[in-house]
């Protein structure tokens, strides 16, 4: 979105006319949007990208707890699929 309304306000500063009294301030708005566009370009460019999701969860260890969180009952395994006897939770 920045980057959008960046190249935008350059692109509409360099289609204003330059009037004898305001040349400085047209030009020097022309330039700080073109350089600022640029920068933000290289910017985004050199950024490195968070890891996806499926990097981040592959790093979380799985469960081994083997008690209930909620009231505290030894967990039953039964098929692949570990649940409280008492409350019925299920970890998935």
């Amino acid at each position: 979105m920045a980057l959008f309304g960046s190249a935008l306000l350059a692109l509409m500063s360099c289609l204003i006319p330059v009037e004898t009294g305001q040349a400085f301030i047209i030009w020097a708005v022309r330039v700080a949007a073109i350089l600022g566009t640029a920068f933000l370009i290289a910017y985004l460019i050199r950024v490195p990208k968070d890891p996806s999701m499926k990097e981040r969860m592959a790093s979380v260890p799985p469960a081994a707890d083997i008690l209930c969180p909620f009231c505290g009952t030894q967990m039953q395994v039964l098929s692949g699929t570990c649940s409280c006897p008492k409350c019925g939770v299920v970890r998935i």
